[in-house]
């Protein structure tokens, strides 16, 4: 996915992709939508679709989408974090088990 490939391209572990339409044409079936993802090492942690009003003014489409999605990247990014603390909760507390 285009997510994927973002990181590939910059060469880092977390990347967003967004695609959609911010004004309601024949293309979007004349709604305003966004589709989003996250991936993070390799992989696809996070999908979603935002779908608007279609009479949403397009620089607040834009806008809200920015905002709705920074915010679900913030709870990912929040989500790994603890992840890899209770790991290396768990690997001091091992190693500090092995050292005795």
């Amino acid at each position: 996915t285009m997510a994927l490939n973002v990181a590939k391209l910059y060469e880092t572990d977390w990347s967003i992709a967004t695609t959609g339409y911010c004004t309601p044409i024949r293309n979007s079936s004349y709604k305003i939508f966004a589709f989003f993802s996250f991936s993070y090492k390799g992989e696809i942690i996070h999908t979603g679709k935002l779908e608007l009003h279609p009479k949403t003014q397009a620089l607040n489409a834009q806008l809200y989408y920015t905002e709705f999605i920074l915010g679900c990247f913030k709870t990912e990014v929040s989500k790994n974090r603890e992840v890899q603390s209770r790991l290396q909760l768990k690997t001091n507390g091992n190693e500090r088990i092995k050292a005795s």
